[in-house]
């Protein structure tokens, strides 16, 4: 999330005009009598926060940069409520919905199949950028009632983006979530994704190099402060989150697998002095991440896979155990259901112990269990 979000915020309009020009119909779309108010912008700013995802260019197939986007929202929109629209070129030239210049083209009701439209917004795409967007736009004073979902930030003539969720209950670790696109336009989603989790990926290797130096000879016992300050559990979470969001956006969008690897494997992650991996080999071993300070290097990232699905093993045998000690006579319809769960979990590292060829049989539990009922 973009800490400089309040440098420079505009939120996108059209252009004012003392007089509008008529409706033709060669025009883009028709506007008549409606012009955006107040309430109009609230209106923008529901339709940001529910119909504006991280798939949306994908879904309608088209490609943006930082700049397209923002002005494709706000026209989307816009023909969506028939209201007014322009942009200027980098030629210094005005165009709208009142432009004729695809009168040639069928229109439609829906918007994503109106070629007219859609004409009109891939002509505006290589004309616009960055620079282009303070003619086009109207600076908003930086306050909570001011900048909502569609507002719209601006960096210098370098970046842009806009607001998607405004969240003020600390829910998010930033008020403000936006929507950012850069280049190269095709492969928006991943990379984004991709460069989110190699920042994070990063900001892990000093935490990891630190708490083994401080916890290898046993330093760190489990719940301690030392412990606590070098563990990384919250952010294994989110990594191990990020990377299975990737896998279904490599999945889904039919990305070339090859291409994919490519790109990870061209990320180095620097994990200590020497060694250096690959985004791609933490992404193929990220299920095992250990969060313990006290493993060592290898096993924090997850090269220890083995090791790591055998104690993943052993605690859930310990676990199967634990429940049908405590709850096995008290309240046995729980501990039924309970231990299904846990064998679920244990017949999936079981089968993985399997796949992955760590030697010798995967670890037993200590004792039979009664056999549940069905």
């Amino acid at each position: 999330m973009p800490f400089f979000v309040l440098l420079l915020i505009f939120l996108a309009s059209s252009p004012c005009y003392s007089q509008m020009p008529d409706d033709s119909p060669g025009q883009v779309w028709q506007v008549g009598e409606r012009r955006w108010t107040i309430e109009e912008e609230q209106r923008f700013a529901k339709w940001v926060e529910e119909a504006i995802t991280e798939d949306f260019f994908i879904r309608h197939r088209i490609p943006t940069d930082c700049a397209d986007a923002v002005y494709a929202i706000r026209w989307i929109y816009a023909r969506i409520a028939h209201l007014p629209a322009a942009a200027t070129t980098r030629e210094g030239r005005r165009i709208g919905h009142w432009s004729t210049d695809w009168r040639h083209l069928p229109t439609d009701p829906e918007w994503d199949k109106d070629e007219r439209f859609l004409a009109a917004l891939f002509y505006l795409f290589p004309r616009t950028w960055t620079g282009t967007l303070p003619l086009d736009t109207y600076p908003v004073r930086i306050s909570p009632d001011s900048v909502i979902p569609g507002t719209l930030f601006l960096v210098s003539e370098s970046h842009t983006g806009i607001v998607g969720h405004v969240s003020r209950d600390g829910s998010h670790a930033h008020p403000l979530q936006t929507w950012e696109s850069a280049l190269p336009v095709r492969i928006q989603k991943l990379t984004r994704v991709m460069g989110t989790i190699t920042r994070l990926l990063r900001e892990r290797v000093p935490i990891v190099l630190e708490g083994y130096q401080n916890c290898e000879n046993g330093g760190c016992p489990e719940g301690s402060e030392t412990f606590e300050i070098y563990s990384t559990h919250g952010r294994d979470e989110m990594i191990v989150s990020l990377m299975d969001h990737l896998a279904r956006i490599i999945e889904s969008s039919h990305f070339d697998p090859k291409m994919a690897k490519g790109m990870m494997e061209a990320i180095p992650i620097k994990i200590s002095e020497n060694p250096s991996v690959t985004f791609n080999q933490v992404y193929q071993n990220h299920p095992w991440l250990s969060h313990d300070p006290r493993d060592s290097i290898e096993a924090r990232w997850g090269f220890k896979k083995c090791e790591m699905i055998h104690e993943e093993i052993r605690i859930t045998n310990d676990s199967i155990a634990f429940i049908s000690r405590a709850y096995r006579k008290k309240d046995p319809g729980y501990a039924d259901f309970s231990i299904r769960q846990q064998q679920h979990l244990l017949g999936k590292l079981n089968e993985e112990w399997t796949l992955s060829g760590c030697a010798g049989p995967p670890p037993a539990p200590a004792k039979k269990l009664a056999v549940l009922r069905p």
